[in-house]
């Protein structure tokens, strides 16, 4: 399989240029770094707050010694594949502005790239990779919305086809101050919690809330 991220460039933008911008703009308080695995697979559910949370992400995953593979639902930038993004499918809301012959051609499409998509993910955890998902979907600061069953699916038939554990690694953000310089962020990776828990969706959307710290 084809992995496009280039590990020497995550390393230039998580060593220099993250770290530059957030560290210039908030002071970050990392906890739970034990939680991430040291190798192997892993389903990596953060908190969505702000656009600055995959650069928080990968600076935590540097610290634990690992790289991640971002899920993203677009990818308006090819370059972004090469530090780490995948993905590329169609949003519903998107395919509802068309008209309805072309919507019905481009959701079939759309399910054929997530069968895709899903496949792929099932090979990432197969060669020991952490896939970075944001249960939400989108940007959803204070306050926490549903976790989707879907996204647990290629982990669970990883498990069974390879025969391998994929933990899913919680990961609260709480931000004092989104936009004020010198505020503090917590990001907190919480305990693992097995694939096969029962109610695993309402399971892991309560460890983020409590995680980010949210009522």
């Amino acid at each position: 399989m084809i992995i496009k991220r280039k590990n020497w460039l995550y390393d230039i933008f998580c060593d220099h240029i993250f770290q530059t911008i957030i560290n210039s703009y908030h002071k970050i308080d990392y906890s739970g770094i034990e939680n991430i695995p040291t190798k192997g697979p892993a389903l990596m559910l953060p908190k969505h707050q702000s656009y600055k949370d995959i650069e928080l992400e990968g600076l935590m995953l540097k610290k634990a010694g690992r790289y991640g593979l971002w899920y993203m639902r677009s990818i308006p930038i090819p370059f972004l594949e090469y530090i780490g993004g995948f993905g590329n499918t169609i949003r519903a809301k998107d395919i509802r502005k068309i008209s309805r012959e072309k919507r019905e051609d481009i959701t079939r499409k759309a399910r054929l790239v997530q069968g895709y998509i899903n496949s792929y993910q099932e090979q990432l955890y197969s060669i020991g990779e952490i896939v970075v998902m944001h249960p939400e979907g989108t940007r959803n600061p204070g306050k926490m919305g549903d976790v989707p069953h879907y996204i647990f699916k290629a982990a669970k038939t990883a498990k069974k086809k390879y025969r391998i554990d994929v933990p899913i690694i919680p990961v609260g953000i709480e931000y004092e101050n989104i936009w004020k310089k010198g505020s503090k962020v917590w990001i907190r990776a919480g305990s693992q919690i097995n694939i096969d828990t029962p109610d695993i969706e309402e399971t892991v959307k309560k460890e983020i809330k409590r995680l980010s710290n949210l009522a």
